[in-house]
């Protein structure tokens, strides 16, 4: 893989991408009162998510894990194949990855979009997240000495999610600031490019949601049901105009 050279506007110096990562990492953790090694010697944690960052920064870079992407823990599910442990391995690793990025880098978006993906339930994709950790680092530990290495990060990741989502959201949040150079209108399309890259059948997740919504709709005809069936309704029309549904 090349490696990216990123160019400082500001000091006109250029330097490594992933050394500039690594310095907005650890400054997040600083300024997060989470610095490296808070609760563990999680060094090795630092540089998988530098790694992390890197691949989605590049749409290429994602192209050989899509075909393990899914929205559906049952679907996952069943791709497992008993006689391939590095298909398992890879299939947990990149799913929880997926959900990671979108719980932390994307979750600031939601600000200025309405994050169709992640205003479903953003504890359902924590939880599942958590388990895909800890699925691909059992995986690991069946495989070679160096692959159970990095089931040891995975496991850290896993058991403190929510810490190192703090401190990528901070990233997002302080350095990621493209955003403010897009109108909503833009963004939205970006964000809904993006979704559908790495998360083919999101469309079927939302689908599955507004037919929960529906019924939970037809049995108590609550207001909250009903301004969820417009949201969702305006969701699933963003991807495909044909969807029509009205009360």
């Amino acid at each position: 893989m090349e490696e990216i050279l990123t160019h400082h506007i500001d000091t006109k110096k250029t330097e490594i991408f992933l050394s500039y990562l690594l310095d907005l990492l650890l400054n997040a953790r600083i300024k997060t009162n989470l610095e490296t090694n808070t609760f563990a010697n999680d060094e090795d944690v630092n540089m998988y998510l530098v790694g992390l960052l890197r691949v989605y920064a590049n749409p290429v870079n994602l192209q050989e894990r899509e075909k393990y992407l899914s929205n559906y823990d049952s679907e996952v599910s069943q791709k497992v194949n008993k006689r391939d442990t590095l298909h398992n391995f890879l299939l947990y690793k990149y799913n929880a990855d997926n959900y990671f990025i979108f719980l932390s880098i994307f979750n600031g978006i939601k600000k200025t979009v309405r994050n169709a993906l992640f205003q479903i339930d953003n504890e359902v994709y924590l939880g599942r997240t958590k388990a895909y950790y800890h699925y691909a680092a059992e995986f690991s530990r069946r495989l070679s000495h160096n692959q159970a290495t990095i089931g040891e990060i995975l496991e850290k990741l896993a058991v403190k999610l929510e810490a190192y989502i703090r401190i990528m959201q901070y990233i997002q949040n302080n350095y990621f600031i493209f955003e403010k150079k897009f109108s909503e209108g833009e963004w939205f399309h970006l964000n809904r490019q993006i979704v559908e890259k790495s998360n083919p059948i999101v469309y079927q997740t939302l689908l599955d949601e507004f037919l929960k919504t529906y019924q939970d709709w037809t049995d108590h005809h609550s207001e909250e049901s009903k301004k969820k069936l417009d949201q969702l309704t305006e969701h699933l029309r963003a991807i495909n105009p044909k969807f029509k549904f009205s009360l």
